[in-house]
């Protein structure tokens, strides 16, 4: 920090916002201090500035309104299961309350509820800072005035103030709500601002005019601090607040501060807490709080150096006696999950398992290939049905054009002999076209096959991908590494790969054979099919009409003879697959690394084990870490 900041602490209505005010001259407008109910609604710092009064806004994020703000009241009332989200929490409220106090408490949870809509557009994914005028800090840091909601969104305001008296250098007030209310989170706070936020804490207490004494909750605030601030003596001073020109209330101050420095009569009060100085001061009076600013001041001035090597000889204790405990506690978690061992009954599990696997996958592609054999000499029935449909629409779409479309055509070109070549190329390239979707049935030949090799693999290696039916097969080789065996490139892998990629084609199988058919319609080797020396337009359609007849009649001859050949190429792929990976020298120890690594993918017994090696591995890593982090060395302040 760059500031000396010094911490006002009190119960509420103990006048620690009208202190704020004298000092550094704001008003019940920016800090408000008036009769009635606690008026600042969250923790504020003033910090001395030069220039024009305006403040900082730090508003909750979602997450941590969530959790700081709304589950203690959840928890403490017991209403069930915390909200998550700010929907849930705009959920109606449960209420099946007892008792005064919970009621109590319970109506400061339905304030934040009721109002959500009015602030909750304040709160973000993540925390957010704005910057504010000085007529805008009331509505940001006031409870109990009407209208005044924005408040329940903020976790922290900084206000810049140009203080009463400049020669003040770089100070900070801190204030935090009030204790002693039903709202919870005020002591909690507290004890965070003191104990991270302070130099020096000036506690505040006005004695009651209608009567007064030193009461356990003084006390009790006092040890609290205490908790966290250890040398705690040597920060604090007591401001007795003394409002009033009474003779009476006077000499209750007086009464006040004799209890607490009484050293001649000692009390259990003035050995439970001990200040470095007692003042009787009236808060309202810019003169009587600046004195009192001023000793704290120059007590800071002198002391600071020694208060600070004081803090430190306290923490460097404090982490000698964490490194012990943590050092107990790593041997402790050592000896929980011991060092890390390979369970030898997992090897003795997996085996039978793995045998069993590969035997059943061995045996079923031999089942299949023998299948495949029977039917090697079979017509495939995805191409010869792709045929027909493709030779029916051969018939139906022939490409031939009618009588007034062929004058047309003579007109055009001069005569019927130079329009007939130009019919015989259109209607070749349309029957060649038609033909061309027979790869559709190839390809639909070799997917069946793939999809059957698949399902064969599916139980045991279906775990580890999502592709199913002929995907499958690409996946799996995916998968498999470029070595299971040291140095030796994996065969499996290969022999997947082979299978995933092998096509069957319209253009390597049919194509060659549905040209030649066609050559007969090439104008300069139709010599079948003539026109005579005087041509009419019928006879250029019946000529074109027999030729394609004839075209069509032929490729169905041709083709008929290799509706055998998908059969015959699914068998021989299979064979060769089959070779590759279960009958190659070495490719049972491939498998079984295969599989040992995926084992807890594959069989759902090896899951819980290898979460528990997963979480031994990770729980010695980071005992490791903490054990290296845990050095005297690197936890220490001074240089013992």
């Amino acid at each position: 920090r760059d500031t000396l900041n010094i911490g006002v602490v009190g119960r509420m209505r103990q006048g620690k916002s009208r202190l704020l005010q004298t000092l550094s001259g704001l008003t019940n407008d920016e800090i408000p201090s008036l009769p009635g109910e606690a008026c600042t609604a969250v923790r504020s710092t003033v910090y001395h500035h030069d220039g024009e009064t305006y403040a900082r806004v730090i508003f909750h994020s979602q997450d941590s309104f969530l959790k700081e703000v709304i589950h203690p009241y959840f928890r403490q009332l017991e209403l069930g299961a915390v909200p998550t989200t700010l929907d849930e929490f705009a959920r109606p409220l449960p209420n099946s309350l007892t008792g005064a106090t919970n009621q109590a408490m319970y109506d400061h949870l339905k304030n934040y509820h009721q109002n959500l809509s009015r602030y909750r557009s304040l709160l973000k994914e993540s925390s957010e800072v704005i910057q504010i005028n000085k007529t805008e800090i009331p509505q940001y840091i006031t409870q109990n005035q009407k209208g005044y909601f924005y408040h329940l969104a903020v976790k922290e305001v900084k206000i810049y103030s140009c203080f009463r008296n400049p020669d003040v250098g770089k100070i900070a007030l801190v204030d935090v709500p009030g204790l002693g209310d039903t709202k919870l989170g005020d002591e909690e706070l507290m004890l965070q601002t003191i104990g991270q936020e302070v130099d020096i804490i000036l506690f505040i207490r006005r004695p009651d005019p209608m009567g007064d004494q030193w009461q356990k909750d003084d006390t009790d605030l006092y040890d609290k601090a205490n908790q966290v601030v250890k040398d705690l003596p040597r920060r604090a001073f007591l401001l007795i607040n003394n409002i009033s020109d009474d003779v009476q209330q006077s000499d209750l101050c007086l009464t006040f501060k004799d209890r607490i420095e009484k050293k001649s009569e000692p009390s259990a009060l003035n050995k439970s807490m001990e200040f470095v100085r007692c003042e009787i001061a009236d808060c309202s009076s810019y003169e009587e709080s600046s004195q009192v600013l001023e000793r704290v001041l120059d007590y800071l001035t002198n002391k600071i150096n020694e208060m600070d090597e004081k803090y430190t000889e306290i923490y460097q204790v404090r982490l000698q006696e964490l490194h012990g405990l943590i050092q107990v506690g790593l041997q402790k978690a050592l000896k929980c999950f011991g060092q890390e061992r390979i369970d030898s009954s997992v090897l003795s599990r997996f085996l039978p398992l793995f045998n069993k696997a590969y035997k059943e996958m061995a045996t079923s592609l031999d089942k299949l290939l023998k299948d495949l054999m029977d039917k090697r000499e079979q017509e495939d029935n995805s191409f010869k049905n792709k045929l027909e449909e493709v030779l029916s629409i051969c018939r139906t779409d022939t490409g031939l054009p009618d009588l007034e479309q062929i004058e047309n055509q003579k007109a055009g070109l001069g005569g019927y002999k130079i329009a007939y070549p130009d019919y015989l190329n259109k209607i070749r390239a349309n029957l060649s076209q038609h033909f061309l979707s027979l790869d559709e049935g190839l390809k639909l030949s070799m997917k069946e096959v793939k999809t059957q090799v698949a399902d064969i693999f599916v139980k045991y290696l279906g775990p580890l991908t999502d592709a199913r039916e002929e995907k499958l097969i690409e996946a799996i080789a995916n998968l498999i590494p470029q070595e299971l065996i040291y140095q030796q490139p994996s065969k499996i892998k290969f022999g997947f790969q082979m299978l995933a990629e092998f096509e069957l084609s319209y253009r390597g199988l049919v194509q060659h054979r549905i040209r030649q058919q066609l050559d007969i319609l090439m104008p300069d080797e139709s010599t079948a099919f003539s026109l005579s020396g005087e041509p009419s337009a019928k006879e250029v359609l019946d000529i074109l009409r027999v030729a394609h007849a004839k075209v069509v009649y032929n490729c169905e001859n041709t083709l008929e003879d290799i509706l055998s050949e998908p059969s015959q190429a699914a068998f021989a792929i299979v064979e060769e697959f089959n070779d590759r990976i279960f009958r190659a020298d070495g490719v049972k120890d491939e498998w079984q690394t295969f599989l040992e690594q995926n084992k807890s993918l594959i069989w759902l017994e090896f899951q819980q084990i290898e979460a528990n090696r997963k979480l031994q591995k990770e729980w010695l890593e980071l005992l490791e870490k903490v054990s290296q982090c845990n050095q005297p060395q690197l936890i220490q302040f001074l240089n013992v």
